[in-house]
């Protein structure tokens, strides 16, 4: 009987016994693409006892992770008019966040690749013998001395999109990189199974039998000029044909001005911009064809199965694996209308096809067990 009662004493006392903290994870982003990528990965963390907090560089990533009511550090005062945030290649001053780096003592941190300024946390959390992971998002190849690059040279181990980056990355020198995936392509296919067509034309006050070209917005240097060039040669392909629609999506970083700009150069009511409280996912999954200057929304669309088009003044001005593979189409302001029927006619491009091609599917759940393979 003692044994048992001290059996029972035992027992009462493991139940009592207080769970372990959570593992932290610290992760700093500044682009929409890592941010979005990584939100995923941050539930399926929590689900596991490791507790994630953001680092948001930029307001528009804040925005995003304010968004989503996402657990974020304290945001520094005047974070709008900081150098790296008006020019992604700008280092600037790193010093609030190792000081909150160091204070918060992570387990982990995980860094996007795509500014200056991460290149300087990464430079700055290896000096102070701090574990970090960079973690790329783009589906587009690097080269030597990028930005990118110079990161995956200072962090311990690189965590990146498809086997050809690896590949690529391994060749510059670059040694522990795992191709884990991207987490966006599983978002966008739960969206997919969820959306319900009828609606998303509802609200885009669009007939269901139409067709809906969606373009993908992006920023920076040149866009405005594609931008522009791209709607003068769908109003083209709008004047031959009455059931014909095009929708711009304004990359998350903008307010969608530029857009709204061209089109008011433009008396054509089957041209608009996305409506609040509709995604670019949502508008892909209706679309007949998606077309991108250069965006990831390219490589998302065709993980749907939708025709996809990468617009440029020339041909040679953007390749990826995708154009290389017969998977996408580039094409030019005198070639877009071609392009465009050849894409209406094309059938669903073959998901089959893209894993073949070393693309990753169950992205999110392969990173976050990487993070606890790391941590435990």
């Amino acid at each position: 009987m003692a044994a048992v009662g001290w059996c029972a004493v035992t027992a009462n006392a493991e139940t009592l016994r207080e769970p372990a903290p959570p593992r932290l994870v610290l992760i700093f982003v500044y682009d929409a693409g890592e941010t979005l990528g990584l939100l995923p990965v941050a539930s399926l963390l929590a689900q596991r006892n490791i507790r994630v907090r953001w680092a948001p560089l930029t307001p528009w990533a804040a925005q995003i992770l304010a968004h989503e009511f996402a657990d974020m550090i304290p945001l520094p005062e005047g974070l709008n008019q900081m150098p790296h945030v008006k020019d992604r290649g700008t280092s600037g001053d790193a010093t609030y966040w190792m000081r909150l780096a160091e204070d918060q003592k992570p387990d982990l941190v995980i860094t996007g690749m795509v500014s200056g300024i991460q290149e300087e946390l990464a430079k700055e959390l290896k000096t102070a013998g701090v574990r970090t992971v960079g973690f790329y998002d783009s589906f587009d190849t690097t080269e030597r001395d990028s930005i990118m690059w110079r990161i995956a040279s200072r962090v311990d181990r690189v965590w990146v999109p498809t086997k050809k980056i690896k590949d690529d990355l391994n060749e510059l020198g670059i040694k522990s990189v795992k191709a884990l995936g991207q987490p966006t392509l599983e978002i966008w296919s739960r969206i997919a199974s969820s959306t319900k067509p009828d609606t998303v034309f509802a609200r885009l006050g669009i007939p269901a039998n139409k067709a809906i070209i969606v373009f993908a917005g992006q920023y920076g240097d040149g866009y405005n000029e594609i931008l522009a060039a791209f709607v003068k040669a769908a109003q083209a392909e709008l004047d031959q044909r009455e059931d014909l629609y095009l929708v711009l999506s304004p990359h998350p970083k903008t307010n969608g001005d530029a857009e709204c700009a061209v089109l008011a150069q433009y008396n054509e009511p089957r041209m608009m911009v996305m409506p609040v409280g509709i995604s670019t996912a949502d508008l892909a999954i209706v679309s007949r064809a998606v077309v991108t200057w250069r965006s990831t929304v390219g490589t998302q669309a065709a993980f749907l199965g939708k025709p996809v088009i990468y617009f440029n003044f020339a041909v040679a001005d953007y390749r990826n694996d995708l154009i290389e593979h017969g998977l996408a189409q580039a094409a030019t302001p005198e070639t877009f209308g071609a392009a465009l029927r050849k894409a209406f006619a094309t059938r669903s491009v073959d998901r089959r096809r893209l894993l073949a091609l070393g693309y990753v599917v169950n992205s999110d759940q392969k990173i976050a067990d990487e993070v606890r393979r790391l941590i435990k």
